[in-house]
């Protein structure tokens, strides 16, 4: 098959979005079909020597058996809600014209958010008869409403519609969780027309558990039981949970409350690790994956927070990173959203209420003390992770999908 994956981030831009595209692309490719990848080019948490792609407009390579189409889009840095706003429109606009001038592919999956991103599938179809599936990892404009960053309702009925034009127009659509199930459902879409794939997520092999020692060195990490967050440092990401949980376990100077990435929320963290004097957090830029996988395999547990507000049924990409690693989830988020029901069926870590940082704190110092316990919750989730969490069986998932809706 000639597939087309369409994603505003591929490495080296680093996270989540990055991270799955490229896992999927290199299989497909591997399992003998023709991948090409339209994308940006890279400026988002970005890793390695990018002067190639300096005063670049339009970029072709070839890594591999995978072509790579990038197209400049300026990130209007300094203008956090228009600049956003600004940069998924740009973004989903030069994505969907460049893909017109590509040749026919037979299957285009395209990576949601942003959402106007659904686009580009829209003019493959209607013009070059690709058939599209949508691949939708967060529920816009529903997630965005809940934390107040969208109140306009002349504009939340602009998103709104635009959603159900994007799940009217494709020819599938992928989600990652029942309740993502669930929210689509109810917008009017039948159930035979979306499938759930859950993400997937790589087991840090021997060689990154090999470099652990070095890396932890290089970040003077060494002497400390680390608790770990690592991801978009975001509106919706709680920090002020982690800040005052540190606080309060100010006197377990063996705790180092570790958070890796960045994001608009960074600068607010720093200036309140300055203003409450907390030597007990530590903060490190987005790192390259193989050096985070093995900070986090040497961690004692990791964190995964949502404010309170967000109601969207949803599980981040680093619950799973979590679980590959062999450490517990400590989660704070909504109990009633697909993360934590996914934490208390597998029985892989700790749920506690948005914004309580008193439980939080307990539960990791309890967990820290207790090595049996800690060393349990790790391997049901490490198990859970090797049997159903893995690219090949996504890819084969996909494969069987694409071939269905080409018969």
């Amino acid at each position: 098959m000639n597939i087309l994956l369409v994603t505003s981030y591929f490495p080296p831009d680093n996270g989540s979005a990055a991270n799955l595209f490229h896992d999927l692309a290199h299989n497909l490719s591997d399992k003998g079909n023709e991948v090409t990848v339209l994308t940006t080019i890279p400026q988002y948490h970005s890793v390695g020597n990018l002067n190639k792609y300096k005063k670049k407009i339009w970029i072709t390579e070839k890594k591999n058996k995978i072509t790579i189409h990038r197209i400049y889009c300026p990130r209007f840095e300094g203008m956090f809600k228009i600049g956003r706003g600004l940069w998924q429109i740009w973004v989903s606009l030069a994505l969907s014209l460049g893909a017109l001038f590509l040749n026919k592919k037979d299957i285009c999956l395209v990576y949601s958010p942003p959402l106007p991103l659904c686009l580009s599938g829209f003019l493959l179809n209607k013009f070059k008869g690709t058939k599209v599936i949508l691949n939708i990892q967060d529920l816009v404009p529903q997630s965005i409403i809940d934390l107040g960053m969208l109140k306009n309702h002349s504009l939340i009925q602009i998103f709104k519609n635009l959603e159900q034009f994007s799940y009217k127009y494709a020819d599938h659509i992928t989600v990652m969780s029942q309740g993502n199930l669930e929210h689509v459902t109810s917008q009017g879409v039948e159930n035979d027309k979306v499938s759930i794939i859950e993400n997937w997520v790589n087991i840090p092999d021997s060689q990154h558990k090999d470099m652990t020692a070095d890396i932890l060195h290089k970040y003077s990490l060494s002497k400390s039981k680390l608790i770990t967050f690592g991801g978009v440092l975001g509106h919706s990401q709680d920090l002020d949970i982690i800040i005052n949980a540190a606080r309060t376990t100010a006197s377990r100077t063996d705790l180092l409350w570790l958070i890796v990435g960045d994001g608009a929320q960074k600068e607010y963290l720093l200036n309140s690790i300055t203003k409450y004097a907390l030597s007990n957090i530590k903060v490190l830029p987005m790192l390259e994956r193989q050096e985070y996988d093995a900070i986090l395999a040497n961690s004692y547990l990791g964190l995964a927070t949502l404010k309170p507000i967000v109601k969207t049924p949803v599980v981040p990409s680093k619950i799973y990173s979590i679980m590959s690693a062999g450490i517990p989830v400590l989660c704070a988020m909504d109990l009633t959203g697909d993360a934590p029901k996914l934490i208390k069926e597998l029985n892989c870590g700790v749920n506690i209420l948005p914004g309580d940082y008193n439980k939080l704190a307990k539960s990791a110092i309890h967990l820290v003390d207790n090595e049996f316990e800690r060393a349990k919750l790790g391997e049901n989730g490490l198990n859970y992770i090797k049997n159903n969490l893995n690219v090949s069986s996504a890819t084969i998932k996909y494969q069987e999908l694409f071939a269905n809706l080409l018969e």
